[in-house]
């Protein structure tokens, strides 16, 4: 790559079915220079502002940024760039501070120098004194500082911005412009797509226009206003009839005329008379916002994780205690208190996952924002499923402590029940990522729960001994995660490990491994063009 160009592009193509997006493009970007794409809704501009963080693919071309070939090495070129993109996707439970925290994580700066960092972001977006306002409650030109602020608080050598400004009122729109205009000042590369011609002209050292997918000319914005529609420009307004008459004169008075809506725009005057009038590491950075993000959330969260399993426990150990005193050596209220734990699990990690991680890419488009960082998609679902599993083996524990009151005997076994259920969390969390990658939509996910998850819940030996079913069954009833997850717990607090447990473990991981590896394809197609 020339030393000099922080982008370059050479016949790049990306196809989505039977339609060409981008069409054999070519762009440079010198370094230290702003460049603005400029075109029409779906002339190409975010498709390739997607090919350039990896989140889509080209079919054909080559693809460098700041030196580094892309898709292969996508992770190093996006942690040197800060990304603004066209919707907004930041994390509107968080505050303007927190959503910077988690980016400077997920950026890699070090722990001494992130408050400098977050501090520099705040004063150059102008929102020192918005730093603790939650995101939802910012106007539209505050969020879209805010948009910026994140992009840069790793100080990028290269902004890539996707309409940055598409939306606002002028009054802001200048202010972002100023901000653009100081990033300029400062060396930084900026590629802005943008489809206004007077913001191309305001801030860009070139335009490549694109139409159709194809780069059809470039230049600088001035000179191309001169060539292709003239340094004036008269623009004529009027009914359907008057503006057919007005297009036929000018067609034969040699001038170039352009249709919108209920105007007729005619080009290349140019001083004419009478014509009449006429924009850390991965996985910590991941984990920190989901962190930071359940300080938000987490009474709701605990309070439907835990009392639905309690109340089944009360239901089932009360209510059929009643009718079936003992099972075995143990009471029936040990037998489901332990039991139980499983639901707590499966409750808490894969309804959560399968919810958590749809809103997460269709709704809030949070997993769009964390990938434009040097985060993979396998590092994404590695760090939502290891959270996730964390909290299903915390809340997984609350039966169990509900059942001591009523007479489950503590043991030192039970402190080996987080383990387990983390173990089992994990395993599930993957599988509700997996099912949200291949959701079409939410609805969706009740196949999935009638179907398959309340068999295996009702199935697992929670609420009745599985010896009393065919042995064809019993056996069967070994695949299903929850009932390993059901058998160690009893082994931990009522009669203690054996040997084969160590079996359950090991299917226990590699029903969370194989789920891990789905996951990560599901998510690869979903997020991934």
């Amino acid at each position: 790559m020339t030393e000099d160009l922080a982008i370059r592009l050479r016949e790049v193509v990306k196809r989505y079915g039977e339609i060409t997006a981008v069409n054999h493009l070519d762009l440079d970007v010198p370094t230290g220079t702003c460049v603005g794409l400029l075109g029409p809704n779906g002339a190409g501009k975010s498709t390739t502002m997607r090919m350039l963080t990896a989140q889509a693919i080209p079919d054909e071309g080559e693809l460098e940024v700041l030196g580094f070939s892309l898709p292969r090495d996508s992770k190093q070129a996006r942690a040197e760039c800060g990304v603004v993109p066209q919707l907004d996707n930041l994390d509107v439970t968080l505050t303007v501070e927190q959503n910077l925290l988690v980016f400077s994580h997920l950026y890699r700066i070090g722990r001494h120098d992130r408050h400098e960092a977050i501090e520099r972001s705040l004063v150059l977006a102008n929102l020192v004194d918005r730093r603790d306002t939650r995101v939802d409650k910012l106007s539209g030109g505050m969020r879209r500082r805010l948009l910026i602020a994140r992009a840069l608080v790793h100080q990028p050598r290269l902004v890539l911005m996707d309409e940055p400004t598409v939306g606002l009122d002028p009054q802001v729109r200048q202010q972002l412009w100023a901000l653009i205009d100081q990033l300029r000042s400062e060396g930084t590369t900026i590629l802005m797509s943008t489809h206004y011609i007077e913001e191309a002209q305001r801030l860009a050292d070139t335009v490549l226009i694109m139409s159709h997918g194809q780069g059809v000319a470039r230049g600088k914005p001035s000179e191309l206003v001169v060539e292709h529609a003239g340094r004036e420009v008269l623009e004529v307004y009027g009914s359907p009839p008057r503006l057919a008459e007005v297009e036929s004169e000018a067609g034969a008075a040699g001038l170039k005329t352009r249709r919108t809506g209920t105007s007729i725009s005619i080009l290349g005057l140019d001083g004419r008379n009478g014509f009449g009038g006429f924009e850390g590491p991965a996985i910590t950075g991941v984990l920190v916002r989901e962190v930071v993000n359940f300080s938000s959330y987490w009474r709701a969260a605990t309070f439907s994780s835990t009392v639905e399993p309690t109340i089944y426990l009360l239901a089932f150990g009360f209510g059929f205690g009643s009718l079936v005193s003992r099972i075995g050596d143990f009471t029936y209220v040990q037998f489901v208190g332990t039991g139980t734990v499983a639901t707590a699990v499966l409750f808490s990690s894969a309804f959560a996952a399968m919810f958590g991680t749809f809103v997460k890419y269709q709704f809030q488009r949070t997993y769009d924002a964390i990938l434009a960082a040097p985060v993979d998609t396998e590092e994404l679902v590695t760090a939502e499923s290891l959270w996730i599993a964390a909290r299903a083996g915390v809340y997984g524990c609350v039966p169990m402590i509900v059942a001591i009151f009523f007479g489950l005997d503590p043991v030192w076994g039970m402190l080996t029940v987080p383990f387990i259920g983390w173990l089992t969390g994990l395993g599930w969390a993957n599988f509700g990522i997996m099912v949200a990658g291949y959701a079409k939509a939410i609805e969706n996910f009740n196949y999935i729960v009638s179907a398959v998850l309340t068999p295996l819940f009702l199935l697992a030996g929670t609420f009745f001994p599985l010896t009393q079913l065919p042995e064809w069954f019993q056996a069967l009833a070994q695949l299903n995660p929850l009932y390993q997850c059901v058998e160690l717990v009893r082994a931990a607090v009522l009669y203690g490990f054996e040997w084969n447990d160590l079996l359950r473990v090991g299917m226990l991981v590699v029903f969370a491994l194989l789920m891990w590896r789905l996951a990560i394809h599901a998510m690869e197609r979903k997020l991934i063009d």
